[in-house]
């Protein structure tokens, strides 16, 4: 199997940090290009008739404005934590593409790994259980099962 695009969905927690270091690891044994992804969650249908329905329009258009630099913000915090975490192990100094978007992080992962021809996604796995996982939901858990690519997952510890 030749690895040349690596999708790396990450939260930019503490926990990015090895979830990159492997996949920096990976994509240097390979020499496979790296695609950063960060999804932001949606408002939601609760939050936005709260906004349209309570918020002066001054205050709607400045919360999408908001929303939009946010994004733009976070493009670039992953594009600095590339430089300070991964540039040195891959050899390269930017990743191939910056992915930061407004959307279930499920639906951007995958769509964004078929859209860009990704190899294979590499991404964390939280260890919960039980209740938890029920409630929270398990964004890795859906990629394995959706994916029609390979995953790896970084196991990490119960944060």
């Amino acid at each position: 199997m030749k690895i040349k695009r690596i999708l790396l969905p990450l939260t930019l927690d503490a926990s990015s940090v090895s979830i990159a270091k492997a996949a920096a690891e990976m994509a240097s044994t390979h020499q496979a290009e790296l695609i950063l992804v960060y999804a932001c969650e949606p408002v939601g249908s609760f939050g936005n008739a709260i906004i349209e329905n309570y918020l002066p329009l001054d205050a709607r258009s400045n919360f999408k404005q908001n929303r939009q630099k946010l994004l733009q913000d976070l493009r670039q915090q992953m594009k600095q934590f590339y430089s300070e975490h991964m540039a040195k192990i891959t050899g390269v100094a930017a990743p191939a593409e910056v992915i930061c978007e407004e959307e279930r992080a499920t639906t951007l992962i995958l769509n964004s790994a078929k859209q860009l021809s990704a190899d294979m996604i590499i991404m964390g796995s939280h260890a919960r259980s039980g209740l938890s996982a029920m409630l929270i939901g398990n964004t890795a858990r859906e990629i394995t099962q959706l994916s029609e690519i390979p995953v790896l997952l970084v196991p990490l510890k119960n944060s």
